[in-house]
């Protein structure tokens, strides 16, 4: 009897160790993922950059050369759209940085070492993906991530307020 406990606690084991290091490998896959996912995140924000401040040279100088007032209010559209689609990308990178920092924070806490020690990582459910990403997540947060990208990260969004002035300027000016 006690050499059948046995057999059975160490399949239990087996088990309980086998699921720790699928959630500790979907951990860190997440991670990894999260990592590519801010790099590529931050290469389209700023390819987004280039196209918004190309559309209001090319429409300004346009403008400027055919003295056409209309075309200046399609460079001050472009750049509103522009700087909008900045805020969106951005507030999704912080999302993303959000859940990194979470990671990151379980990583370096002494919660790992009693996961190991456990062999569990109840306290870290993963993958967290699902989570930030919920329904429920995006209406309470999204719009306080999308105004808190908007004021405290000001140096991003200078190029498009210098094109929104530059704009309104010009208007005056034709």
């Amino acid at each position: 009897m006690s050499e059948h406990l046995s057999t059975e606690q160490r399949s239990s084991d087996t088990v309980v160790e086998e699921v720790f290091n699928y959630k500790l490998k979907l951990l860190q896959i997440e991670y990894e993922q999260l990592e590519q996912t801010i790099r590529s995140v931050e290469d389209r924000t700023f390819v987004i950059r280039g196209w918004g401040l190309t559309a209001w040279v090319g429409l300004v100088a346009f403008a400027a050369q055919t003295q056409q007032r209309s075309v200046l209010w399609l460079a001050f559209g472009s750049t509103l759209l522009f700087w909008l689609l900045d805020i969106f990308f951005t507030s999704n990178r912080i999302v993303y940085m959000i859940t990194a920092r979470e990671i990151e924070g379980f990583l370096n806490s002494d919660a790992l070492r009693e996961a190991f020690d456990a062999r569990s990582l109840h306290r870290f459910p993963t993958p967290q993906l699902g989570v930030v990403w919920s329904e429920e997540f995006l209406r309470t947060h999204r719009k306080r991530i999308m105004v808190n990208t908007l004021l405290k990260h000001p140096p991003v969004h200078l190029p498009d307020l210098g094109a929104a002035i530059g704009t309104i300027i010009a208007l005056r000016l034709l």
